[in-house]
């Protein structure tokens, strides 16, 4: 209960307008306690969205909140969504999957890794609803830096040649006790 105070106190803020969305709770830094991961999704019936979700990530230090971390469309075919992966990971999924032809989805991984939350591996695809032919995959495993691209054409192997980026280069970290 305390927690979703936590949260709740958060969205209070007139800055943020935004409300929770889905949460999950991992013990993504391995140190026996579960953080509390929140997506922030934007009203879709804002005048101006920016069409951006924050994730608000509790520790027992307190909330940080990692800003414009996912694409969130106005409506449940574009709503942003999180799960927990596998290998003690966090899944975070943005999609366009009902407006238009160029339907996508893209799913980041993040991992606690050199004592930070990081993007750990990237996959990215699309497809034409009317033209089944049409559509690609992407997938990179930024730890391993070695991926894939599959085509209509066929597959082929793919390199990242730089380490897993920070989830974020600054966060806000807001003082609240847990």
């Amino acid at each position: 209960m305390i927690r979703l105070s936590a949260i709740l106190m958060l969205l209070a803020v007139p800055a943020f307008a935004q409300q929770p969305g889905p949460s999950v709770r991992a013990d993504l830094d391995g140190d026996g306690v579960e953080e509390l991961y929140t997506l922030l999704l934007e009203d879709p019936e804002a005048a101006d969205p920016s069409n951006k979700a924050d994730l608000a990530v509790q520790t027992a230090e307190g909330i940080r909140v990692v800003e414009d971390v996912v694409w969130q469309g106005r409506y449940d075919a574009g709503r942003p969504e999180l799960d927990v992966g596998p290998e003690n990971t966090l899944l975070l999924t943005a999609m366009n999957d009902g407006y238009g032809r160029h339907r996508w989805s893209e799913t980041i991984t993040i991992a606690h890794h050199d004592d930070d939350l990081r993007v750990t591996a990237v996959s990215y695809g699309w497809y034409d609803p009317l033209d089944l032919d049409a559509g690609e995959t992407c997938e990179v495993d930024l730890l391993s830096g070695r991926g894939h691209v599959t085509t209509p054409q066929g597959s082929r192997a793919i390199a990242a040649p730089f380490p897993p980026p920070l989830l974020v280069a600054s966060t806000e970290v807001v003082d609240f006790p847990v």
